[in-house]
């Protein structure tokens, strides 16, 4: 009996000690946040810049590169606006240049609302739109968009409707469709099984804000290969990402290639 309880007491202080090892590797690689990102575009060198990332704890609070700034503003742990500044405006001072607000509801964004042109004239901005986002039951998010009307103040429904496809955290498809035209355009996302460089960004996993070939803010992991098509003409492109990692799975860079697979349109490149 001594003999069994010795033993018990090895293993579990065995089994404690292997628990706190990986509690203490997971603690460390959820503090990992990106301090400077360096984009470099090959074809329009004028849009290059470094984002230099400033954070409270896991929280975001902004980002500043050579000609603005963005601040972010929390409620608990979500992200309810983001504001983006000219900095180098000929005023001589920090300029709004636009504003988005998130709602959220069950734990999940349901709206973003835009507002840019900013002046005297529209103090709270001449151009709104905002996006609605349904949950549906089968895991697949439905993107609504709408526009105002500057003069008017009417607010209009876009003519184009976006489905969004998750999978393990990853934004893996996005069809959307043009309901007037009946044109419908897809992207499909592949991904790798390394660490998204937000990923430990507080609030950003509920953001579903994507650009074309990036993938989205929220998922897990980094796009290796996207495909594009097009219903009006059967057509499809495919581009690569190269990507290289540090030691704990997070890219130091990323380089996007055009269709042809060999010419670089873009790099990435972070600091951490």
């Amino acid at each position: 009996m001594k003999k069994l309880l010795c033993l018990f007491v090895t293993t579990a202080l065995t089994l404690a000690s292997c628990s706190n090892d990986d509690n203490n590797a997971e603690n460390a690689e959820s503090t990992i946040l990106p301090n400077t990102i360096k984009y470099t575009d090959i074809d329009y060198p004028s849009e290059n810049a470094t984002y230099t990332c400033k954070y409270n704890g896991n929280k975001i609070v902004s980002t500043t590169d050579e000609a603005g700034r963005t601040d972010y503003t929390y409620e608990g742990d979500v992200i309810v606006k983001e504001v983006n500044y000219d900095t180098e405006s000929e005023k001589g001072k920090d300029v709004k240049s636009d504003e988005t607000t998130y709602a959220y509801a069950n734990g999940k964004l349901v709206s973003s609302s835009f507002v840019e042109g900013f002046s005297a004239n529209f103090p709270n901005g001449q151009y709104k739109s905002r996006r609605v986002f349904t949950h549906n039951a089968d895991g697949t998010v439905k993107v609504e968009k709408y526009q105002t009307n500057s003069v008017t103040g009417l607010e209009s429904k876009s003519n184009y409707v976006e489905v969004l496809t998750f999978e393990n955290g990853n934004l893996i498809k996005s069809v959307e469709t043009n309901t007037e035209f009946n044109s419908v355009f897809t992207a499909v996302y592949e991904y790798d099984t390394k660490n998204n460089p937000l990923k430990n960004i507080l609030g950003f996993s509920l953001l579903k804000d994507h650009s074309e070939g990036e993938g989205s803010l929220s998922s897990v992991n980094n796009v290796v290969k996207y495909t594009a098509s097009y219903s009006s003409n059967n057509e499809s492109n495919v581009y690569k990402r190269e990507l290289v990692y540090n030691e704990k799975g997070f890219p130091l860079k990323i380089t996007s290639y055009k269709k042809d697979g060999i010419t670089i349109e873009g790099i990435n490149e972070y600091t951490y």
